[in-house]
């Protein structure tokens, strides 16, 4: 099992106390962050696969959720 490497500066308590705010968090809260980290990287995805619109499509998706679940839900 390989090890997580912390980011320079980081001691595991420091780390540990990170992943545990997340956790705290709501699960909408988490999921727009995690679409807001992903699209961040959406460019770099896209210019390697110019014609791939499924992230970007999952991202919206996501977001979407997050700001209207029952939408969502209903949507399906």
């Amino acid at each position: 099992m390989t090890a997580t490497r912390l980011p320079a500066g980081w001691r595991e308590s420091e780390w540990a106390e990170r992943r545990a705010a997340l956790g705290r968090l709501p699960r909408r809260v988490l999921v727009l962050l995690a679409a807001a980290w992903a699209r961040r990287v959406l460019p770099a995805f896209e210019a390697v696969r110019p014609g791939d619109g499924r992230p970007r499509a999952a991202i919206r998706a996501a977001e979407a959720w997050a700001l209207n679940p029952d939408a969502a839900a209903e949507a399906e």
